[in-house]
This record gives C-alpha cells, sequence and structure tokens, in this order.
C-alpha cells in the first residue's frame, strides 16, 4: 500500500496483513495507534473486520481509516461501525 510505504518513510512502524484474519491478529496482538483499512480484503471483508475492531474493548478505541476505490460504499454505515475517516 503507498500510504504505507509514505508512512515508513516519515518513521513510523508499518504492520501489512494480507487478508481480513491476519489484520485482526495482528491488530490484537499489536494494538497499534492507527489502522488503515482496505474494504478488499480476501477471507474477512473490510466492513467484518472493522466490526469485529470496534466490537472488542482491546481496538475500539483504535482509529480507523477506511481506504477503497469502491465507489458503493456506505460510508454512513461504515462511520457507524466506527470508522473514522473514508478515502
Amino acid at each position: 500500500m503507498a500510504s504505507g510505504r509514505v508512512l515508513a518513510k516519515a518513521g513510523y512502524n508499518i504492520l501489512n496483513a494480507a487478508d481480513g484474519e491476519e489484520a485482526l491478529r495482528s491488530a490484537y496482538e499489536n494494538l497499534p495507534d492507527l489502522i488503515l483499512l482496505d474494504m478488499l480484503l480476501p477471507k474477512l471483508g473490510g466492513q467484518q473486520v472493522l466490526h469485529a475492531l470496534k466490537s472488542n474493548p482491546e481496538t475500539a478505541h483504535i482509529p480507523v481509516i477506511v481506504l477503497s476505490s469502491l465507489s458503493q460504499l456506505n460510508e454512513a454505515k461504515l462511520k457507524e461501525e466506527g470508522a473514522r475517516c473514508i478515502l
């Protein structure tokens, strides 16, 4: 993800996940300060990952920025689920 490379160059520690299940495991194990979440993840979709993160007291406080090229996103639903921003 290009945004990850930009953040890494700025000195941030970046954790990548190949699919939604890996993203959840990484979030639960590492408790990051911020999550950039793609909606098109294999195995477990982005909306399911967002719901799981916001339903867990350990990760509910982590801001999530949704990244997607999908034009048919239900932005109101994603914000209701806890997305901080949708790009």
